[in-house]
């Protein structure tokens, strides 16, 4: 199971749905309930193909029982139907489940915590559409038809899970009723919104509730347990729900929700690097796969809402939200040429918007170090001081320099490299922004994180390209001995393409640890419209990117061990060194193992 930070809370929240629709109807329609409650749009589930097919037809198989022979046929479904159900009909589904003697239906605490969980992500969003945004989303120019039924509806829903709540409540098992009430579950699901609990709250004044930990503790009992096989076995329900501006906006607060979670755990992991209690490959791969499933959150949004994959006018509301709650204009600019409110710089950095809005500037800018003056924010990084303790021009003022030289080192390396080498997803991310994607919220956060490592790093951002040299130093000395004496003996076994193996070690760490790529490229791109070379840090990026490091030296620490087996294995030096031991604690020569 996935740990909660990289878990999508939207997802979540739709399966959730789901589950609570399949429950409901299923037993409903057990205790006899009227056909037409349970009537529904019936949604077209593709058919599976290929491999997926013949999984599906195994796993069907495996479900029979041990004393039939009957297989299961062409005919046969792979994926159960699915049917939206309207929200108007859960209330009367409930009732013939609570009414219902013969046969009598126990509420599981885990459906209760399904169904508070789902109610307590859903409530604040409904809680946002009572605040009167109908102003920001008709400024933003988003047309919906029938604006107010459909925020009408949102609340409808959300009243409607209460009330269902409230009617199978008396049916819940006595031992979990008084930890699971509603009144104990709507006082203690609200997050604390300190910073110290921000693993579970990325915003302030944008709560999504959480149910409590008494009610997680009745998350073990299994729900599916509940739901009548001969029904759910065949068929799947849903809450018939329009996907329109509304939902779009809920998904990407919880978009955003988890992005924050991903964030601050990874601050907590870069901590933990700088005290010296893990090491620098491990967090990288760790910070490398937290921004992948910020890339995944994000596709899955785009997938869901294709007519909001440009997420910049939502993100615009989240902000005019937020700076509304802090009494703030969203619009004001104490001089010209700011490019943010600076008043509300901490909601705004809350949501990655400062670090938008650099990346946005610099890639329209032809010349990033006159824009940067221009601006008035050519103030040098200070590692010695504590980022948090700055005020808000000076954050983004040093924060933009950062971002100043690390945009356009990583956008002269991918124009000129097509492959490189443990290539991450914020390198991955520059790239398609040289091909005119537009800025996603993944690419954003890939930023975002490098600029929180040196937040965190400060001053040590620097150990992690020291360690990449260090490590490298010693491959490179191994490597180069075991060449030197291979060329005083020969084996058939050992084939050219295993010494260029070993070579293509060598190269990859000549190439990319040894040189500095970039100082070449910059050199080639000057030399071409005559300019000269301006005095730039050797190594720059690799310095600036500790997270690069990390995977680069990953990359070849595994090719390392790749080429050390091969060589062990044609060689048998471990075989020989295993039988000269053995014959010695043999001979009682070797005391101890």
């Amino acid at each position: 199971m996935l740990p909660d930070y990289l878990l999508s809370s939207y997802k979540q929240y739709k399966a959730d749905s789901d589950t609570i629709t399949t429950w409901i109807a299923c037993n409903a329609k057990l205790c006899g309930c009227p056909s037409d409650l349970l009537d529904g749009d019936k949604v077209k589930v593709p058919k599976a193909k290929g491999r997926a097919r013949k999984l599906a037809r195994e796993a069907l198989l495996r479900k029979l029982p041990s004393n039939t022979n009957s297989k299961p046929t062409s005919s046969v479904t792979l994926k159960k139907p699915k049917y939206l159900i309207p929200i108007k009909n859960f209330i009367p589904l409930a009732k013939v489940i609570a009414k219902s003697t013969k046969p009598r239906v126990d509420i599981p605490p885990s459906f209760f915590f399904i169904l508070s969980r789902a109610i307590a992500v859903r409530k604040e969003h409904g809680t946002w559409h009572q605040q009167k945004q109908k102003d920001d989303i008709q400024k933003a120019g988003v047309q919906e038809k029938d604006t107010e039924s459909s925020e009408d509806g949102h609340s409808y829903f959300i009243e409607v899970l209460q009330q269902v709540r409230s009617i199978l409540y008396p049916r819940l098992v006595s031992s979990a009723r008084i930890a699971t009430s509603p009144e104990l579950a709507e006082t203690t699901s609200r997050i604390n919104e300190t910073i110290g609990n921000q693993t579970r709250n990325g915003f302030k004044n944008l709560v999504i509730e959480e149910p409590s930990d008494e009610l997680l503790d009745f998350h073990s009992t299994s729900i599916n347990s509940q739901v009548p096989a001969s029904d759910a076995s065949v068929v799947t329900y849903g809450a018939k729900i329009s996907l329109d501006f509304h939902e779009a906006y809920f998904a990407y607060l919880c978009l955003l929700h988890d992005i924050r979670k991903i964030r601050l755990y990874l601050e907590g992991t870069w901590e933990k690097y700088k005290q010296g209690e893990s090491d620098l490959m491990t967090i990288s791969i760790i910070t490398n796969t937290g921004i992948e499933f910020s890339r995944r959150f994000h596709n899955e949004f785009v997938e869901a809402f294709p007519k909001h994959s440009n997420e910049s006018g939502l993100l615009e509301l989240v902000y005019s939200h937020l700076c509304r709650s802090l009494g703030q204009d969203s619009n004001y600019r104490e001089f010209p040429s700011d490019l943010i409110n600076f008043e509300a710089y901490d909601a705004a950095e809350r949501i990655m918007l400062p670090t938008r809005v650099m990346v946005n500037t610099l890639l329209g800018a032809r010349d990033f170090a006159a824009l940067v003056n221009e601006l008035g924010s050519s103030k040098t990084y200070d590692p010695m001081t504590d980022h948090k303790e700055k005020s808000a021009r000076d954050k983004f003022a040093e924060d933009l320099g950062l971002v100043q030289n690390a945009i356009m080192d990583m956008d002269n390396l991918v124009r000129h490299w097509e492959v490189i080498p443990a290539e991450d997803e914020l390198l991955q991310g520059v790239r398609q922004l040289c091909t005119g994607d537009p800025i996603s919220i993944s690419t954003v956060f890939a930023i975002q994180v490098s600029l929180d490592v040196h937040h965190v790093l400060q001053d040590r951002v620097s150990s992690g390209f020291q360690i990449l040299d260090a490590s490298t130093r010693v491959i490179e000395v191994s490597i180069q001995n075991v060449l030197s004496q291979l060329k005083k003996v020969s084996s058939t076994s050992w084939l050219k393409e295993h010494e260029d193996f070993l070579r293509g070690i060598l190269h990859r760490i000549e190439e990319w640890v040894k040189t500095d790529q970039l100082q070449i490229i910059r050199g080639e791109i000057l030399e071409r419209i005559g300019l000269p070379v301006p005095p730039v840090a050797p190594f720059r990026f690799l310095k600036w990117h500790p997270v690069y490091c990390g995977l680069l030296l990953y990359s070849i620490k595994w090719m390392f061990h790749e080429g050390s087996l091969l060589f062990a294995n044609i060689w048998r030096v471990v075989h020989n060194c295993a039988h000269l031991y053995n014959a010695l604690r043999q001979e009682g020569l070797v005391q101890q193992p």
